[in-house]
């Protein structure tokens, strides 16, 4: 990188070195206390850490002396742009207040082709540090008894008008400031990993609980079947058969609900409906039908009475 060339700079290495500029200016991690030769040794690295830049290096004296022209060309369009501000120019837009910046500029024997930077003006319209472009930037606090319209080290003319940069915080509060950053971060991952593996234990529970409720569906049918499958005609207790065939009862009311809620959900017609209140009948018709004139009794009744021809599954 020692090698110098006289290539003029393009707006693409302009805008890169502004930013490198800035980016070393304003770190507080770093510190504001940098010495000139490990400032520019940054900012040199910076510059060429992309590609594009890398293949064509730039010499760090070059660097240095492209920045102190762009520093010295918009610290002059500021001034000139203050003073103008100052006149209060009735019903004048912003861009009104910069055409006439720049006409006064001219004005100036260094300027009188214009200002060449306007690539870069975004970038540096806001910047303003307190010394020249080449020593390390330092940041002050304004004098309270300091003109508005006057910024430290400037002169008369075009230098009116330029403010101080305001001062970053210190480089413990900037470490402190990213430590609990980080644990912020920290923080709000774990939180959603956590949130995550709940929501899931809740699916693998719901799902097993589904689970659960099918096999007990399944085994209450498997015993509702036992009964039905009964016949009344074998039992020769007469109180176990009364049990048996009031449950018979009882699981065809039960099956004919879940037949008719099934059908209010499918939307079927009230006719269904009636069918199944007539098979309910008829089935408890014939349940009946099987040993007339016997006397309701429960299965807590049964036992008392002493029964046990009947065992369950």
């Amino acid at each position: 990188m020692s090698t110098s060339r006289s290539l003029a700079y393009n707006d693409n290495e302009d805008i890169q070195l502004c930013r490198c500029y800035i980016d070393v200016s304003q770190n507080p991690i770093i510190g504001r206390n940098q010495s000139k030769d490990k400032f520019w040794a940054r900012v040199n690295t910076e510059f060429h850490s992309s590609e594009i830049f890398a293949t064509n290096p730039r010499p760090r004296r070059s660097l240095e002396s492209r920045m102190s022209t762009i520093m010295k060309a918009t610290k002059k369009l500021r001034g000139c742009i203050r003073q103008i501000q100052n006149r209060n120019p009735s019903g004048a837009s912003e861009q009104d207040i910069m055409n006439d910046a720049k006409e006064m500029l001219k004005l100036d024997a260094s300027y009188k082709k214009g200002f060449k930077f306007d690539h870069v003006w975004h970038l540096m319209k806001d910047f303003e540090p307190t010394s020249n472009a080449t020593a390390t930037p330092q940041y002050q606090r304004q004098s309270p008894y300091q003109s508005p319209s006057t910024g430290a080290g400037s002169s008369s003319g075009t230098d009116v008008g330029i403010t101080l940069t305001q001062r970053p915080i210190g480089v413990r509060k900037a470490k402190s400031k990213l430590q609990s950053d980080k644990n912020l971060e920290a923080l709000v991952k774990a939180s959603k990993k956590m949130n995550k593996f709940m929501n899931k234990n809740y699916e693998v529970i719901m799902k097993r609980n589904e689970v659960q409720a099918e096999k007990n569906a399944i085994k209450q049918r498997l015993a509702d079947d036992k009964i039905m499958f009964t016949d009344l005609n074998s039992i020769t207790d007469l109180v176990f058969h009364e049990f048996i065939k009031n449950e018979q009862i009882q699981i065809l009311r039960k099956r004919s609900e879940e037949r008719r809620d099934h059908n209010i959900k499918d939307l079927n017609s009230a006719s269904q409906h009636q069918e199944s209140g007539e098979e309910l009948q008829g089935s408890e018709e014939g349940v009946q039908n099987q040993d007339g004139g016997s006397q309701n009794v429960t299965f807590n009744e049964y036992y008392a009475a002493g029964g046990n021809q009947w065992s369950p599954l």
